[in-house]
């Protein structure tokens, strides 16, 4: 049996910590220098984790940044926390709750009223839960799909606006979970209790992770026919954040448990990047130059990756939009 030193077994350990910190702990940077002076932006869910670090780094760009949150208190203190930690007076809030439709509404009329111009729209926010929404929909679906399809919808008149001025970028923050989904027309907003077992809303989880990437696809499309053969002055990415520590899934392994709660700190102190990585494709979607030609793609550690087979049927990216108009009550164009 091989024997080695006290000293070697230290070296060891250490080579294996410096190789985990490098390759697992550690993400690539965006490191545009974009000027977003006069541009408005709105971070969907931005008053912590991803989102938080997302407004951050815009608000650091010179952009005027808005997080649309739901907790009113919560939304204050992460403004205020921006603007003292950049020095960027133009940073300000949007309360809306995407699990009602009318909340929605209200909200997008609200901007509407007294912003002219949006120019990067990054939607972010995100559940992960049983129930239902306030309307009767399955709560991720109701929240990761339907209420930003309304809200990008609502906005769509504001945004072709601003196109004519200067181009315009839509982000749909999704998830490598769309892989494992699916999109069942039949049970497309299925019944979830709240105590439903944490592999069914995992399930239900990818399935609307999938229907983010399909929104994307299918927004694109229709801007491409409405742009028709013109420089398309509206954008749609849709992307993976990375394995990042968040807030996602914190207070359902909360509820269920300490060893549910203690299972979910192991995987995030071994495997997840600390969250300012998780904003970083964002990032890239909503400054890097030149990426304008790859509207409607997927992206993964900012660059665009293909996507799976059960996410490039263009004829479920049509129903499903056609499904969501019904729900919403909303058409395109308006």
């Amino acid at each position: 049996m091989c024997r080695f030193s006290r000293s070697t077994w230290v070296l060891i350990f250490a080579v294996c910590v410096a190789l985990w910190l490098e390759f697992v702990k550690k993400g690539k940077l965006c490191h545009s220098k974009a000027d977003l002076t006069g541009k408005t932006v709105i971070v969907t869910g931005a008053n912590a984790g991803i989102g938080y670090e997302t407004a951050l780094a815009l608000s650091k760009q010179n952009a005027r940044v808005f997080l649309a949150c739901r907790n009113l208190k919560k939304a204050k203190e992460a403004v205020d926390r921006i603007k003292t930690s950049t020095e960027n007076a133009v940073v300000d809030y949007l309360i809306v709750d995407f699990a009602e439709m009318d909340d929605i509404k209200g909200a997008v009329k609200e901007f509407t009223k007294k912003e002219d111009r949006l120019d990067i729209l990054i939607n972010n926010a995100v559940i992960f839960s049983g129930g239902k929404t306030k309307d009767g929909l399955d709560m991720m679906f109701g929240v990761n799909h339907i209420g930003h399809f309304m809200f990008t919808n609502l906005l769509m008149p504001l945004m072709r606006k601003t196109s004519k001025k200067s181009p315009v970028r839509i982000i749909n923050v999704s998830s490598e979970g769309y892989k494992f989904g699916t999109i069942d027309f039949d049970n497309i907003n299925p019944d979830l209790p709240h105590d439903s077992s944490v592999t069914s809303l995992l399930v239900q989880y990818g399935n609307t992770k999938l229907m983010n990437v399909y929104f994307t696809s299918e927004l694109d499309a229709r801007l491409k026919d409405e742009f028709n053969g013109q420089e398309q002055a509206i954008t749609t990415y849709s992307l993976h954040p990375g394995g990042i520590k968040s807030n996602f899934g914190l207070d359902l392994t909360n509820e269920r448990g300490r060893v549910l709660e203690a299972v979910r700190n192991i995987i995030t102190f071994l495997f997840l990047k600390p969250t300012i990585y998780g904003a970083q494709t964002s990032l890239c979607c909503a400054m890097k130059e030149g990426i304008e030609i790859h509207s409607g793609r997927y992206f993964a550690n900012l660059e665009p990756v293909e996507l799976s087979e059960n996410a490039r049927n263009r004829e479920i990216g049509k129903k499903l939009w056609t499904e969501s108009e019904k729900l919403t009550g909303l058409n395109w164009g308006i």
